[in-house]
């Protein structure tokens, strides 16, 4: 019996404890719950806010935000901090907070059921002070800048050298991202950037330099030799006159070198007052041949060849631009000999004229067409000029005017621009011998008047004239 009481005691007493602690909980609960305070275990924004009112659970994520950072990294290593205190003012919405906290009944404290809240954040931020800001923070880290790929001369040619990626950080469009996802950020969305995305690329990559690079070398082989001569123009004459410019991504050529070419050029191949062999008429009378006498030289006169200079200049500047080589060129003539025979360019058509023997052969193909005797320019006063000439016009009917006469002439043939030329003398009764030691001209080559006429007919400008003196 007595065991049977005991028994009966502890289980009343059991019961009654039992009551009072769910008596306790359930004021504990409605406690809470009268107070306005979140459940246990409740999180606002991530944060815990378990059994704070409104103003509590505000304090913490605002306090939390002020303590914001987003960390820049780079190849999964932690490059700075950024603090958002320092260029943005975050702030919530207060009347999400306590609608979130009215939703809240009593059934809920009595199940001890718990929240997650989220509450939208409005983010004011300072571009002008995060830029400020952003620029002091990437100063303290180290950078690289970015190399862009360049064309270089060197000693003997140019070298194609390859960008280089770098470490510099590009700010503003690292601080326009920062700004697009600012509100991410202030939610703990984002808490960090990979800055490799945000470096500085090299604006010039080989691959865009690659087309003129490969131009150069076709410029640096372009060569141009002349038929006749040892002149050639390549590598060596361009090289030091040939750049590149890397910012405006040009090729620059200064063509002043191609002028001392085609001077040199002109030097080479300019016959004009050139000395020369000539082998004269035979003194045998009964030998009358084209170069059947004795060799001798002849120097001086406006006979020869002249390269055309200006002219050659403009072909090669635009054989250089197009990059085309050329081989054996002929050069841009001003004037071109008769005969094109590097040793001989008289050829077998010509008058020739011996001041000595006062006497013309005019041979054609090498065959003697005519020959008269003749009267030249007066011995020792106005000696007639030896060397080898041209006829530079035909006129018929001319004044030959000097400073003491004014004489006409029927046919006029010129050799110089001083005067010099064959005419006729109808005022001469005699021709050849000694004349012209005494009764001479003032240089010119007088002629019978028939025999000026028929020459005048057959011969041309252009035509050879090789005036000697062998006396």
């Amino acid at each position: 019996m007595k065991t049977r009481n005991k028994v009966l005691i502890v289980f009343v007493v059991i019961t009654i404890a039992a009551m009072l602690s769910v008596a306790g909980y359930l004021f504990y609960q409605y406690r809470q719950f009268e107070q306005k305070l979140f459940l246990d275990h409740s999180t606002l924004n991530g944060l815990d806010v378990s059994c704070m009112s409104v103003d509590g659970a505000y304090d913490v994520v605002y306090a939390d935000s002020k303590n914001k950072k987003i960390t820049l990294t780079a190849q999964n290593q932690n490059l700075l901090d950024l603090e958002l205190s320092n260029f943005c003012e975050i702030t919530f919405d207060k009347e999400a907070i306590q609608k979130g906290m009215d939703e809240i009944t009593f059934k809920d404290f009595l199940q001890g059921k718990s929240r997650n809240y989220q509450t939208d954040c409005n983010v004011e931020m300072n571009k002008e002070k995060a830029s400020i800001y952003l620029k002091e923070k990437l100063s303290t880290i180290q950078q690289k800048k970015p190399k862009d790929a360049r064309i270089k001369k060197t000693e003997d040619g140019f070298e194609l050298v390859s960008e280089v990626e770098g470490t510099k950080i590009a700010r503003k469009r690292l601080l326009n991202y920062i700004w697009t996802e600012i509100e991410e950020i202030a939610k703990n969305q984002i808490t960090s950037i990979d800055v490799t995305e945000f470096y500085k690329k090299p604006l010039v990559k080989a691959e865009d330099l690659e087309a003129d690079f490969e131009k150069l070398e076709k410029y640096l082989n372009w060569k141009v030799s002349y038929q006749g001569c040892k002149v050639t123009i390549d590598r060596e004459d361009l090289f030091p006159y040939i750049k590149y410019q890397n910012k405006k991504k040009k090729i620059v050529i200064d063509n002043s070198f191609l002028r001392n070419k085609t001077s040199e050029l002109a030097q080479a191949l300019n016959t004009v007052g050139s000395t020369r062999k000539f082998k004269v008429t035979s003194y045998k009378k009964e030998t009358k041949k084209a170069h059947s006498g004795e060799e001798i030289l002849v120097s001086g006169g406006t006979y020869g060849q002249i390269v055309n200079t200006e002219e050659e200049y403009n072909v090669l500047s635009e054989l250089l631009k197009e990059c085309k080589s050329k081989k054996k060129k002929e050069p841009a003539w001003q004037r071109e000999t008769q005969s094109s025979k590097k040793d001989d360019d008289i050829g077998d058509t010509y008058i020739e004229i011996s001041i000595d023997r006062q006497h013309l052969w005019y041979y054609v193909e090498g065959k003697l067409e005519m020959e008269t005797d003749i009267v030249t320019g007066m011995k020792g006063t106005h000696d007639t000029p030896t060397g080898t000439y041209y006829i530079t016009e035909r006129i018929n009917g001319k004044y030959l005017i000097g400073d003491t006469y004014k004489t006409w002439v029927d046919k006029w043939m010129r050799l110089t621009n001083m005067g010099v030329g064959l005419h006729d003398a109808s005022w001469k009764s005699r021709f050849g011998g000694s004349i012209y030691t005494y009764s001479g001209s003032h240089g010119c080559i007088n002629l019978p008047s028939s025999f000026a006429y028929e020459l005048f007919d057959r011969v041309y400008v252009g035509l050879p004239v090789i005036i000697y003196d062998l006396g």
